[in-house]
């Protein structure tokens, strides 16, 4: 089984990582360093290909670079992962470092070319980050047209109702349950992405949280989460890649529950035994999207606008690491690769 997810998201608070709580039960956490992510993506697939073949499972984490990049890759049975620096923290232990540059020989010059190259890639990262603060500033006032006109009583009480009908009735165990914290998306140079499928379809029933800006699809289901961890369940909390403080998606793995935000940019359609809750329609005074038609429309436009801006800057910034992939890339060989490769296995065996 292979599941793939994000621990790290281009968001109006900057720069996210989430991997403390994904590898938390991990005896070991490999972490590869080096300034270009294709090196140690190739280094990382190279590695998944000749050695993880046939495990039962097997955690992919998805780039923030693109969908060419990969960050890590976690084997839950082994309690072991293997990571890319940008995705790793000090919260992080038992961590062991595996520097690619000392495979290669690095001129001066090249240092500083790179270095000369980061400024200015991190640069064009702060202006996008900027620019998605500024996007969600403008969205604030979108939720603002909702939250005047919601009834917050009948939006507690489709809570409670939904959880008398799915909670279940009795406490798995004292002790209360565990949160681990993902992506299921987040802005890229290739413009916003998600991965729900790939996530959702092994659900026999998928919870589809509908509604507008405010209406509260974040607040249900933290609600939601917070009633099955008191029972004791382990549960995944999605966050928006857009507003990290806001949750997208929550999954209870051992009940097969799993609710999300299904509006865009990441609407899906319901299958067949879906469940949707559509917040607008249950706690929302009818005809707002019609009163408020044009400002809705201005206001939706402009904050997009900056969410556009915010990509082109990632894109900016993509180019600018691709200079610094095309310098290491005649250095890194196959024969420097298969040595790493080497190293990174028997690090692994070590650990285990």
């Amino acid at each position: 089984m292979v599941l793939s997810y994000y621990v790290s998201g281009n968001t109006a608070s900057g720069r996210v990582n989430l991997l403390t709580s994904n590898v938390k039960e991990c005896d070991q956490v490999i972490v590869l360093r080096h300034p270009s992510p294709q090196v140690k993506t190739t280094c990382l697939q190279e590695w998944i290909n000749e050695y993880v073949q046939g495990e039962e499972r097997i955690e992919i984490l998805e780039s923030v670079e693109g969908k060419s990049f990969i960050d890590g890759c976690i084997l839950r049975k082994r309690h072991i992962a293997i990571v890319s620096d940008t995705v790793v923290d000090e919260s992080i232990k038992n961590t062991h470092t595996i520097d690619l540059s000392s495979y290669i020989l690095e001129t001066e010059s090249l240092i500083k070319q790179v270095k000369e190259y980061q400024v200015r890639q991190e640069d064009m990262l702060q202006k996008a980050w900027e620019s998605f603060a500024t996007g969600l500033k403008i969205h604030d006032d979108l939720e603002h047209i909702y939250i005047q006109h919601m009834d917050f009583d009948q939006a507690d009480e489709v809570a409670v109702k939904w959880k008398e009908r799915y909670l279940p009735t009795s406490k798995k165990q004292e002790q209360q349950g565990s949160v681990v914290k993902r992506l299921f998306g987040t802005n890229t140079p290739e413009g916003s992405v998600n991965i729900v499928p790939n996530i959702i379809d092994s659900f026999s029933v998928v919870h589809h949280v509908k509604g507008r800006a405010g209406t509260g699809k974040s607040y249900f289901m933290n609600t939601v989460a917070e009633a099955y961890i008191r029972l004791g369940y382990d549960i995944e909390r999605y966050i928006c890649s857009f507003d990290p403080e806001s949750t997208d998606m929550i999954i209870v793995p051992e009940l097969d529950i799993c609710l999300f935000d299904s509006t865009n940019p990441h609407e899906f359609t319901p299958k067949e035994g879906d469940v949707v809750i559509d917040l607008y329609k249950e706690t929302v005074e009818p005809g707002i999207d019609e009163t408020y038609k044009e400002s809705i429309k201005a206001t939706t436009s402009k904050y997009k606008s900056f969410m556009r801006k915010g990509n082109e800057y990632l894109k900016q910034a993509s180019h600018i690491q691709q200079k610094i992939d095309d310098l290491y890339s005649p250095l890194f060989t196959s024969k420097v690769v298969r040595n790493i490769i080497s190293s990174m296995e028997e690090m692994v065996k070590k650990e285990t």
